[in-house]
């Protein structure tokens, strides 16, 4: 357990917890944000609506999540590709350079 676990990229594991809440969260609730602009009074954040396009997406409601936040879908493949490259870099198999010319 221990070897694989202290290699776990703690980023991975955040962004990932993160989609997960977001997933999960209801989307339909009114007055429920966690977003710290708006908790903060600010009225303007261009992130505004991703936790709900998340949500959305998750639930197969495309249109409405397109609704929520246009970049709803580029910002959970971003984060997926982000992960997949973390876990990569701390799991991935190692290969030399130029393994083609290696003898085996």
């Amino acid at each position: 357990m221990g070897g694989h676990m202290r290699r776990f990229p703690v980023e991975a594991g955040l962004w990932t917890a993160g989609l997960v809440l977001m997933a999960f969260m209801n989307p339909s609730a009114e007055g429920e944000t966690w977003c710290l602009f708006a908790r903060l009074g600010i009225e303007w954040c261009p992130g505004c609506g991703l936790g709900h396009a998340i949500a959305f997406m998750a639930r197969g409601e495309w249109a409405a999540s397109f609704a929520a936040h246009p970049f709803g879908a580029v910002v959970v493949a971003g984060l997926f590709v982000r992960i997949v490259r973390l876990l990569r870099e701390a799991y991935g198999r190692r290969r030399p350079v130029f393994s083609t010319f290696s003898r085996r």
